[in-house]
């Protein structure tokens, strides 16, 4: 399979410019806002991308280092979406010793408190064609993960 690219906005194939509704206008402006699975940055436009699978995009450059094995190491800051499909499940401990286990995540989103602590959103994937959201209460002391290698399960 071929890479390609979303044309620049006003060039001959791209949107147009401005805030045209038209159906292709409106679905190219929203794919190059999509996130890609392996880096995390907005496809954007004049990039080569490949669809993995509908509604999973990735740039073109990180299929190439993922599969050279280089995967680029991805930035963590709070406040934004990070992957975390590398993990088979991710476990929060709390002080008391209770357990809250999250399997097959792939997505988690940091929110830091007022007081210090934080709290983290996660989106796993239970199944095949759905997802399911989990909000994790802050408190927890410790969270435990395994991942699919050794390389992938400590590459954040």
């Amino acid at each position: 399979m071929r890479p390609w690219k979303i044309p620049r906005p006003g060039s001959t194939e791209g949107p147009c410019r401005g805030k045209c509704r038209c159906a292709a206008c409106v679905f190219l402006k929203r794919l190059s806002k999509e996130l890609c699975r392996f880096c995390d940055q907005k496809i954007g436009y004049e990039n080569p991308l490949f669809v993995e699978y509908e509604g999973v995009y990735v740039h073109w450059a990180c299929v190439q280092e993922h599969f050279l094995g280089k995967k680029p190491m991805k930035e963590f800051k709070p406040g934004e979406w990070m992957s975390v499909e590398n993990e088979a499940y991710r476990e929060y401990i709390y002080p008391d010793g209770s357990r809250y286990r999250i399997d097959n995540p792939i997505k988690v989103l940091v929110k830091q408190k007022p007081d210090g602590g934080n709290s983290h959103r996660v989106v796993s994937k239970p199944g095949e064609n759905h997802f399911r959201s989990h909000y994790v209460r802050p408190g927890w002391n410790a969270i435990e993960w395994e991942g699919f290698n050794k390389e992938e399960c400590f590459n954040w």
